[in-house]
């Protein structure tokens, strides 16, 4: 399951446009990786075959996947990953963990290049309320609001918050309500809000949020039978307002985490023992 290729030095790394001067200081540039899963079907061969040919001819040819990926797609090389945009680069080095650790993704984010083309994204006609996305194009919106709002918090990680406000509204535009409604995958745009201190908009998504939730975890428990089948979606959905609340905790804002909390104490009283959970936003049992 060990694997190597070979990579550059730091100096050609600079020199060939694959890293930057300033971060020489913060890279491994050694490539060694652990294959994740326990079995390798043709496809899983042939990426470990793509790699090693790029590296073998000095990475002189850009190697991207798409960034909806299962974890394991990737080969084992998640640590050298770099998301721009909607696609992860991989590059013949990683960053340390202390950078690393800053992103709720693989890997790192070119914060710059992922910024600008998100503001010149082709969304395609999901900006309108007249426009029917079947369901592998909703998909993508899903994909599309993830890798976004890890951009956002990246941006705010840097102190541009500024910016990771106007890429979140962009996205907010692009993809309108009801071209994908809002579900868990607009909890990460609510957070990335919060993250970047703009309340009022984190605030005004997480309502609508936190209604749609209300209205499907209603609707489960009005069915006079097949509860268990959906079981799943009541949990994700129960996650999703209760995440809420802990963002909304984690950056002040207490009273309206309070009424996300107090509108989870209006569902019916078998829900949280059909959920099997008894923890609170701050992990207390409530």
């Amino acid at each position: 399951k060990n694997f190597y290729v070979p990579t550059m030095s730091k100096e050609e790394l600079v020199k060939n446009g694959l890293a930057s001067a300033e971060d020489t200081s913060f890279i491994i540039n050694e490539m060694k990786f652990v294959y994740p899963k326990d079995a390798a079907y043709k496809s899983d061969l042939a990426i470990l075959n793509i790699i090693a040919a790029v590296a073998r001819d000095g990475w002189k040819r850009p190697l991207y996947f798409d960034a909806g990926l299962r974890q394991g797609d990737y080969g084992g090389t998640g640590d050298f990953l770099r998301l721009e945009g909607t696609v992860y680069r991989l590059l013949p080095y990683k960053f340390v963990d202390s950078i690393k650790n800053l992103q709720q993704i693989l890997g790192t984010v070119n914060t710059e290049k992922s910024y600008n083309l998100f503001m010149n994204f082709k969304w395609g006609g999901a900006d309108r309320d007249d426009v029917y996305f079947d369901e592998p194009n909703r998909r993508e919106f899903v994909t599309y609001r993830m890798d976004a709002s890890s951009i956002a918090n990246a941006l705010s990680n840097e102190g541009k918050r500024d910016k990771a406000v106007k890429l979140l509204d962009n996205v907010m535009r692009g993809i309108s309500e009801h071209s994908y409604y809002y579900d868990y995958s607009a909890y990460f745009i609510a957070a990335a809000y919060f993250n970047a201190h703009d309340i009022a908009k984190g605030e005004a998504l997480s309502k609508k949020i936190t209604k749609n939730a209300e209205d499907d975890l209603n609707w489960v428990i009005s069915l006079k039978e097949g509860k268990e089948a959906m079981a799943f979606d009541v949990k994700q959905q129960f996650q999703v307002v209760q995440s809420l609340a802990q963002t909304a905790y984690r950056v002040g804002d207490t009273a309206f985490a309070q009424k996300i909390i107090d509108k989870l104490k209006l569902l019916a009283p078998g829900l949280q023992e059909m959920l099997n959970t008894k923890s609170g936003p701050g992990g207390e049992e409530e």
